[in-house]
């Protein structure tokens, strides 16, 4: 019989019916996995019967697992200790990402590498932290999940020790929408920030912190003198409405023009149409400002 026949042949067959009266004439080992999720997915406890858990792989147990919600499969599937144990690596942390409490186990925790204990740490970090200890690395990454998933778990547990991590753009972030003291938080940890782009790109999302700069921020920054009067003069200039009626105060302006001319007069930095101009914005034009072009000195 030709693949046409068996095709025409296909059509008069009441599938639905023939499924209900003999499913017994079903073969579901020709199935793919993907095609018996699909299955199970449509109808779970129809489909588990019929298709016989005790006839599904250990793999396919677990991505109807991970694919299928419903009470019907956590009652019906059981992944066994032996299961467990010789599940994969990469198995086993999907089963945990999807349901932690229930998977998760204490030596098989401690079994992972350090990568894959972190990637277990932000599936739960609670139960971790009670059960095991708080991680001794925490990449930038994983702070970003953090702040997004567990803002209150950061709170609580990782900001108070926060110079001891790197951090990003995306996690100030966060943070800052969590809880608005995380604005003065991140003046005074912008050293801990991976760029000088994500300190920027922080003060310009959120304006306002620039009325909270003061003595101590620029005295432990990842931004030089330059660098922040640069960002100010454009944060400023950008947003005229925040700041109308606003001024530096005259400490600030004083640090500005100091360390602006020590840092000009080390050579750390050189001077620019750009640099003398932005001096000027953020001195205010009622100083007296000069830019001395032969020495590089700012008096």
């Amino acid at each position: 019989m030709n693949d046409n026949v068996i095709e025409i042949l296909r059509k008069t067959i009441q599938v639905k019916v023939l499924l209900e009266t003999n499913p017994e004439l079903f073969d579901f080992s020709e199935l793919e996995s993907y095609e018996k999720v699909e299955l199970i997915q449509s109808n779970p406890k129809k489909f588990l019967k019929i298709i016989g858990i005790e006839n599904l792989s250990l793999d396919e147990k677990v991505q109807i697992i991970l694919n299928v919600d419903g009470r019907v499969v956590k009652n019906m599937i059981v992944i066994s200790e032996e299961d467990l144990n010789k599940m994969t690596v990469h198995r086993y942390l999907q089963l945990i990402e999807k349901d932690f409490r229930k998977y998760i186990r204490i030596e098989k925790y401690n079994n992972l590498s350090k990568t894959y204990q972190s990637r277990a740490f932000l599936a739960d970090p609670i139960w971790v932290m009670s059960n095991i200890g708080k991680p001794a690395n925490l990449s930038s990454g994983d702070l970003e999940i953090l702040a997004n998933r567990k803002p209150a778990f950061v709170d609580k547990f990782i900001i108070q020790e926060v110079e001891k991590y790197t951090t990003t753009y995306d996690f100030w972030k966060y943070m800052i929408k969590y809880d608005i003291k995380y604005q003065d938080i991140f003046l005074k940890s912008t050293k801990t920030v991976v760029h000088k782009t994500d300190v920027r790109n922080v003060c310009k999302l959120y304006p306002e912190m620039v009325k909270k700069i003061d003595k101590d921020t620029l005295a432990d920054s990842k931004l030089t003198v330059k660098d922040w009067i640069l960002l100010l003069d454009n944060i400023i200039d950008n947003n005229q409405k925040e700041f109308v009626g606003w001024d530096f105060s005259e400490e600030l302006k004083e640090i500005f023009r100091l360390d602006a001319t020590a840092e000009l007069l080390s050579g750390k930095t050189k001077l620019s149409k750009r640099f003398e101009n932005s001096i000027k914005f953020v001195l205010d034009s009622k100083d007296e400002v000069e830019i001395e072009n032969e020495d590089q000195t700012v008096i």
